[in-house]
């Protein structure tokens, strides 16, 4: 590593190797970070069992004290079934969405990352950022904060707004299959197991407490064939109220159109000439109108 790089790093964090500290491991941000493959996490294995483990493990105290694991989950699991000694940096942060947005970057920027693991990173960090911004809220200047979230994140990874708001849309149902079932999320994400993505996003588009749990890969794609199947409700007509006031408008109106229907009668018998045929056209028209 060169000096200019070591400089930086010592800038940026405090190191604690050499006091004892507890590492703590929060399900919510483990299980954050797509996984890696079993022939990646196999060969981080063989690695740092040949070489120990030569990367430090990076940690943020929250305003609990505790010691957060924020980067090197895999080598702490390693570290730890193989009775492995390693060091520790910490990084402040401002919060644990400022935690997972830095998880985010660090991860697009040092990983050979497939496809569907790059849109699912930048789905959860633009709903980590709309959520921090103000949540779902409906209001005009919401909706432009909203925008702003996205044009900003598509200048920052060169893609469409629209393709980071596909990418929200596949974060949420992603997160939703977690919850049932978190080994399908990550055999989704690690190209594992096929399902379409149209799939996910559909299922991302829905709100989540009205969907069933889900387990496999099967019931994804037939909770969207269900939802897809259910009859929309149709707009029932009413029928206005009967009124004194109505009751005599319309009573007029029939006279004015009987009326309209004699006169047009007379015209077409004496038609003579062309004339005549204009204004029979002309009470047509205003027959027309009267006519509901």
């Amino acid at each position: 590593m060169s000096k200019k790089k070591n400089l930086m790093i010592q800038s940026l964090v405090k190191s604690v190797a050499s006091v004892e500290v507890e590492v703590t491991i929060l399900s919510e941000l483990r299980d954050f970070i797509p996984p890696l493959g079993q022939e990646e996490f196999a060969q981080l294995e063989a690695n740092i069992l040949a070489e120990g483990c030569r990367e430090s493990l990076l940690l943020w105290t929250n305003p609990e004290g505790k010691h957060i694991l924020i980067d090197g989950h895999n080598r702490y699991r390693i570290c730890q079934k193989h009775g492995l000694k390693f060091e520790t940096v910490s990084k402040s942060f401002a919060d644990l969405s400022a935690v997972k947005t830095w998880m985010i970057e660090n991860q697009l920027g040092r990983r050979n990352l497939n496809p569907k693991q790059i849109s699912y990173l930048r789905g959860v960090r633009y709903n980590t950022e709309k959520q921090a911004k103000g949540g779902d809220r409906k209001s005009k200047s919401q909706n432009r904060l909203l925008i702003s979230t996205a044009q900003q994140l598509g200048e920052e990874y060169q893609v469409s707004k629209n393709t980071i708001k596909r990418d929200a849309e596949f974060a949420k149902g992603l997160d939703h299959i977690g919850e049932s079932n978190p080994d399908l999320k990550k055999q989704i994400l690690a190209g594992e197991c096929k399902v379409k993505k149209s799939d996910i996003q559909f299922i991302g588009k829905q709100d989540s407490s009205t969907l069933p749990p889900l387990h496999t890969a099967e019931e994804v794609t037939k909770v969207r064939e269900q939802i897809s199947k259910k009859p929309k409700k149709e707009s029932v007509k009413t029928t206005p109220k009967t009124t004194p006031k109505n009751t005599a408008r319309k009573k007029k109106q029939q006279q004015q159109t009987q009326k309209l229907k004699q006169q047009i009668a007379e015209k077409v018998l004496q038609i003579s000439q062309p004339t005549d045929i204009e204004r029979i056209e002309k009470m047509l028209q205003k027959l027309k109108k009267i006519i509901p």
